[in-house]
């Protein structure tokens, strides 16, 4: 356990880990105290729910549109106060691994323990942020619009899965993560005269984390059903906002997912590349970074699937208000 605190590498990933993680609880938790919307705060946050055709592109911050603006606020700051307290808690579940590894190992291990340290570190990242999101999400989404949900609110029929989620593009991650396992599976059984501890961790251990990811984001979108999410006290606009508000949560998961994926496949070329029982070879050592190059430039494409795929869907509600007198937020 000792050479992982001497190996500047892994102190490296290891710091780097944590800075973050503070940076999002600080971050997160400043944001869920902050009660008036500074300019330059509000700016970001109207361009993004405009985008999501939350908000029209000519209106003014009314009252209303203010009442939106905040609310979104607190939906992001919970999710980044929990990604902030999923990372440090998934980093030191790592580090309780690595040390019971670190106990057992032999003299013959075949992937140098900076690589394992690196790897691991890298998905009790992944792990820890998108599951601190999930539970960030579950804890702030019910909290918007809680003072104004009030008893003489008219109720609400709760929406419908298909009304905020696009079941097609949902379903990526899961393929993706099935192409992953057969991607590397097939390099494995090519060009690997046996399989080693090494490919416990590229196919079992390292994709079930992604798997549990996956499920948990299918379980929080049924979920996002039954908050209770009402973002503005205004009639004609709460239940367009509250269905393109769920939509939004369920395209920051998608975004998070793909992102893991593609810390799943960048670990998995780690333990590939630099195992020595691993063979070279422009093909087994280049695949895995051809496909990540592919994840990277399908993030975005994913959350504007889910929004466009959406706005076809979220016509058929309100429309939205026209540009009102503006107002403080």
């Amino acid at each position: 356990m000792q050479h992982i605190f001497r190996d500047p590498l892994t102190l490296a990933v290891l710091a780097l880990l944590v800075g973050q993680s503070l940076v999002y609880i600080v971050g997160g938790i400043n944001k869920q105290r902050q009660q008036r919307l500074s300019e330059s705060a509000r700016a970001p946050l109207r361009q993004e729910l405009v985008a999501w055709g939350v908000l029209s592109p000519g209106q003014g911050v009314s009252a209303p549109a203010a009442s939106l603006l905040r609310s979104w606020q607190g939906i992001t700051a919970w999710s980044r106060i929990g990604m902030g307290v999923g990372i440090l808690f998934a980093a030191g579940a790592m580090l309780v691994v690595l040390a019971l590894l670190s106990a057992s190992a032999q003299s013959g291990q075949i992937t140098p323990p900076t690589i394992q340290a690196v790897t691991l570190l890298l998905q009790g990242y992944a792990f820890g942020m998108c599951c601190g999101a999930i539970l960030g999400l579950l804890i702030g989404a019910p909290r918007v619009g809680a003072a104004s949900a009030r008893q003489t609110a008219p109720a609400q029929a709760p929406p419908r899965l298909a009304e905020y989620r696009v079941r097609q593009v949902a379903l990526l991650p899961g393929a993706l993560l099935l192409i992953n396992v057969a991607l590397v599976g097939g390099l494995d059984l090519l060009f690997l005269q046996q399989f080693t501890q090494a490919e416990l961790w590229t196919l079992a251990v390292f994709p079930g984390l992604m798997l549990l990811i996956c499920l948990l984001g299918e379980w929080f979108t049924r979920r996002l059903a039954q908050l209770p999410l009402r973002p503005t006290d205004d009639p004609p606009l709460v239940a367009r906002a509250s269905i393109r508000f769920r939509a939004r949560l369920v395209g920051m998961l998608l975004e998070l997912e793909i992102f893991a994926l593609f810390i799943l496949v960048i670990c998995q070329w780690l333990l590939q590349t630099y195992s020595s029982a691993h063979p070279g070879g422009f093909i087994y050592n280049g695949a895995l970074l051809v496909y990540a190059v592919v994840l990277l430039s399908m993030r975005g494409l994913l959350e504007r699937a889910q929004r466009q795929m959406g706005d076809q869907r979220a016509d058929h509600s309100a429309p939205l208000p026209q540009p009102a007198p503006e107002a403080e937020a």
